[in-house]
């Protein structure tokens, strides 16, 4: 199942339509037009096997997939608002300029298991072509080879800290896009994990700032956490998790990024007789 509904603070457990239709003016994303814009980014993937999902918590995975999720607003807010506005701002790119392709998902089988994963823009390679008017002017036409490009990926956060870039995950997920687009019969000539904050940007690029993981070694990691997922929906079971920053709050910001953290056993001695408090 998807985020469902949100663990509000003032009603516990509502819907988003709930929250939607809610007049209270007491909470931090009280504004409708701005809590449909976020809810409107939930992304609701079912068991599809996506890129993000591979080298992630595959417990995490399982429980997104299969139960209702009530989601903290002051949680969600932050990151669901970023992420409208930036694929926001690339749908129109990819509107608007022919040298972009935007906000598309691909898809390849491996070992009988199908991945699918959204690319934020891939920047086509152009070429200046000459060409002479009847009258003998001469013109400059762009010209742009779809077979090939620079592939960027857009990663908001609270804070960039440029010392901890790139993240080694996204690495990982980057690197499987442009294996997507490999089999698609496109080249990445270059990629991007483009940082974004609330004061400015940081681009990481591959070839200087960390390598495109090759296709033998991210396939060779690939196939063990491909089994796990494939398994455990297949079963219907869920899997072990996999304690990392997000949920054992030993990151910069002592917090807990993780919406189903109360439901891991990992976790289950901090819940014990108490209701969800993160």
């Amino acid at each position: 199942m998807p985020i469902v509904g949100i663990n509000c603070k003032y009603r516990g457990n509502v819907s988003l339509q709930q929250c939607l239709d809610c007049e209270t003016e007491v909470c931090n994303a009280c504004v409708k037009t701005y809590r449909t814009a976020m809810f409107q980014n939930i992304e609701y993937r079912a068991k599809m096997i996506s890129a993000s999902m591979i080298f992630s918590c595959p417990l995490k995975t399982y429980l997104y997939a299969t139960t209702d999720i009530y989601e903290d607003i002051e949680q969600l807010h932050w990151g669901s608002w970023r992420g409208s506005l930036i694929h926001g701002m690339l749908e129109k790119c990819g509107e608007l300029d022919e040298e972009f392709l935007t906000e598309k998902r691909f898809y390849m089988t491996i070992k009988g298991v199908k991945i699918s994963g959204k690319i934020d823009s891939l920047r086509y390679t152009k070429e200046l072509q000459i060409i002479q008017g009847e009258e003998g002017q001469v013109f400059e036409v762009p010209m742009f080879d779809k077979t090939q490009g620079i592939l960027y990926d857009y990663k908001t956060t609270a804070k960039i800290y440029k010392a901890y870039l790139p993240n080694e995950e996204h690495v990982k997920q980057l690197s499987i896009y442009v294996l997507l687009l490999k089999k698609a019969g496109i080249k990445v000539n270059r990629a991007c994990l483009f940082y974004i904050d609330g004061k400015g940007t940081q681009p990481v690029w591959s070839g200087k700032d960390f390598e495109i993981i090759k296709q033998g070694k991210l396939l060779e990691m690939m196939a063990p956490r491909l089994k796990v997922l494939q398994k455990m929906f297949k079963e219907n079971k869920p899997p072990e998790p996999e304690v990392s920053f997000l949920c054992d709050k030993k990151n910069k910001n002592k917090v807990v990024y993780c919406a189903v953290r109360h439901l891991c056993p990992a976790w289950a001695h901090e819940y014990k007789n108490r209701g969800k408090k993160q």
